[in-house]
């Protein structure tokens, strides 16, 4: 029987050194505790440590991990090469996870029914007491997988403290939290922190792929750089960076498209480009994708290279996982989606939302709610800051009054009022202190908002 269970963990071990990757599945069943032979504990831990702080496993970072030497003097870099050559017929290591998981619980309910066992023998002790240490037992022997992520108040409490107390003392030299790099919008909502949600909402045309752009952009620059990825399901890359360029040379988007430039305006774009090398941003113009390939992605790409902030281009345009499914559905079922990501990669994820084609037609304001999303609550309740963003010059264009009527005379000054200005609004805020709209520059020949920080 012992023999059994060693040559599967002899095949899990080698599958897993062949293929990495699969150790994010793998996890979810094995543990490095549940090995029996030790230096198969070893290799596990050693390729676990590698993985998780971000590391690829290759002969020359395993090799660092691992002891000389296992056992009674053997080498521990021969056994890595014969377990990773032995497995090449192996399959996945997922093909061998179960039964690693199923000994290890056999044993512990072996263990508890020992314990009851010896219990029964003592004379003095109650049953009832008995038969309470053996149900814990078993629990703790089937259930301990499922309960691994339960914490109690006191732990998390710790949890938190440590964190604030690290964030203290870093505060000076490393920077706490993403930054957007607009003042208003870093006053309005603070720090963005890993796990936050943040739902950037926008009729069609008003800016929040910009936005979220000129965000990402800030937070990948310089060495201290958070790499980001943006999913683009709209627009390519080569537009986003046109629009980058825009932003960076004061070149507008309509003159890089005509052409309509001069050799000056040329040599800026140029650099600026060469500039683009020192943006650890990352575009993905997939189209149209479900939620779970949207996860999918974004989950590879942070375990391969990591990554400081992701954004979902938009949430409307994602496929349902059910082709029964309504738009709402879909996108009640990708914003817990999305926030559950969020939470596992300890990263802040931007997602962009669009209004519903009646709220935007019956809105006597530009101005607008979380009521006014395709599946607004159930978006809400998935983040923890909702951002409403509004250019009012594009919003009034498409309510011109007739011309020559008094309304008319009235709306060209509120036009020429709100010339090179856009709207923030605090749609949810993390103090409650939501409702409140902000007023910032809007540059819309380059594609920035607000005043750089």
């Amino acid at each position: 029987m012992i023999s059994d269970i060693l040559a599967n963990e002899k095949a899990f071990i080698g599958a897993l050194l062949r293929s990495p990757e699969i150790y994010w599945e793998a996890k979810t069943f094995v543990r490095g505790e549940m090995l029996v032979a030790p230096e198969h504990r070893t290799i596990f831990t050693a390729v676990e440590e590698l993985l998780e702080s971000g590391r690829r496993v290759t002969r020359s970072t395993l090799e660092a991990r691992l002891p000389a030497e296992y056992g009674d003097g053997q080498p521990f870099v021969p056994l890595v090469a014969v377990l990773k050559e032995n497995a090449s017929d192996a399959g996945s290591a997922l093909d061998y996870a179960e039964p690693i998981r199923e000994n290890f619980a056999r044993q512990k309910i072996r263990a508890a029914a020992e314990a009851a066992i010896k219990a029964c023998k003592d004379m003095g002790k109650p049953t009832d007491d008995i038969l309470a240490g053996l149900e814990a037992s078993l629990m703790d022997a089937t259930m301990d997988q499922a309960t691994s992520t339960i914490k109690s108040l006191s732990e998390a409490a710790k949890a938190s403290l440590d964190r604030t107390a690290e964030n203290y003392r870093v505060k000076d030299s490393i920077q706490i939290g993403l930054r957007t790099g607009i003042r208003e919008l870093d006053k309005l909502m603070g720090p963005v922190m890993g796990g936050d949600l943040v739902t950037i909402a926008a009729p069609s045309g008003h800016g929040k792929t910009t936005l979220a752009l000129q965000i990402m952009r800030h937070a990948a620059r310089g060495e201290q750089g958070k790499r980001g990825l943006l999913i683009s399901q709209e627009m390519t890359s080569t537009q986003i960076a046109t629009r980058t360029l825009a932003a960076w040379t004061q070149v507008s988007v309509r003159a890089q498209r005509s052409g309509d430039i001069d050799v000056f305006q040329y040599q800026n774009l140029k650099e600026a480009a060469q500039e683009a090398e020192q943006v650890k941003l990352f575009i993905d113009d997939c189209g149209q994708q479900r939620t779970s390939a949207i996860c999918s992605k974004i989950r590879s790409f942070h375990r391969q290279h990591g990554l400081g902030c992701a954004a979902i281009d938009h949430i409307l345009l994602v496929k349902p996982e059910n082709p029964r499914w309504t738009k709402v559905e879909t996108v009640e079922y990708a914003a817990m989606a999305f926030k559950e990501l969020a939470k596992e990669l300890d990263i802040p994820i931007f997602l962009l939302a669009q209004l519903t084609r009646g709220s935007q037609d019956k809105a006597n304001s530009w101005k607008f709610t979380d009521q006014a999303l395709y599946g607004g609550d159930a978006i809400k309740q998935a983040s923890d800051v909702m951002l409403g963003v509004t250019l009012p010059r594009k919003w009034l264009k498409q309510r011109e009054p007739d011309e020559g009527s008094r309304d008319h005379a009235e709306w060209v000054g509120r036009m020429e009022r709100w010339r090179d200005k856009a709207e923030i609004g605090a749609l949810k805020m993390r103090d409650d202190d939501d409702g409140n709209w902000l007023t910032m520059p809007f540059d819309g020949s380059t594609y920035t908002f607000g005043s750089v920080a």
